[in-house]
């Protein structure tokens, strides 16, 4: 790939449907870069191994866990059938709800939190030998609708993604909205990736750090 290509990996589809339709379309304009993006369908970092209560992901595993769950993706037929190879990437984004994890008393949350915390420290992602892979963050504290609709309720997957649909149709037919919505006063946000990384774990509120990717490609 000419320009490089950026790797996007996100919870679920409501993520995918709010979110990428804009920004695919800004870097691809911009930067002219190719994207993809991963859907997890769930949280790896509060999922349990079946018929324990352990968990299938780990601080101590979560760096290789993600770096098997791109490799096995970069395997699958319709990624192949773009010709996108480890080596082409170029930068990976791990778009993330916090669930409030930083506060919460139960395991998962816990669990949660311990990843992050993780997940925050590491910059790089070495997909193939002697490249490292720059690596950032975003996050939406307590999750997507909460920053959307400033609702912290638990939606079913049919409101997420009637929210989600609603967001897009707007960010990619009125000029200026998807950058005015997440530099909006009522949103916290911080100067940088690692500034927001600092402050998160001791927030709890309506806050994300989309204003950082923005920022980082100027998009308009």
């Amino acid at each position: 790939m000419k320009n490089g290509v950026v790797l996007f990996i996100v919870e679920g589809p409501s993520d995918s449907s709010a979110l990428m339709p804009y920004i695919e379309k800004s870097l691809t304009e911009i930067k002219k870069l190719k994207i993809t993006v991963k859907v997890m369908h769930g949280d790896v970092l509060t999922e349990y191994l079946e018929n324990t209560r352990s968990f299938k992901t780990t601080a101590a595993t979560v760096k290789g866990d993600l770096k098997t769950l791109i490799l096995n993706y970069l395997k699958l037929g319709t990624v192949k059938a773009e010709q996108i190879k480890a080596r082409d990437i170029v930068s990976i984004y791990y778009i993330t709800d916090t669930d409030y994890c930083f506060q919460g008393i139960e395991e998962y949350h816990k669990n949660k939190a311990k990843c992050l915390k993780k997940i925050f420290v590491f910059d790089t992602m070495e997909l193939i030998k002697n490249k490292a892979i720059p690596f950032k963050t975003i996050f939406f504290s307590k999750h997507l609708e909460h920053i959307l609709e400033n609702d912290e309720r638990n939606l079913t997957p049919e409101e997420k993604e009637k929210i989600a649909m609603s967001f897009s149709e707007q960010s990619m037919e009125k000029e200026g909205f998807f950058v005015e919505f997440f530099l909006k006063e009522d949103i916290k946000k911080w100067a940088t990736y690692n500034e927001s990384y600092l402050n998160i774990v001791n927030y709890q509120g309506r806050a994300c750090n989309m204003n950082n990717l923005i920022n980082e490609f100027k998009l308009k």
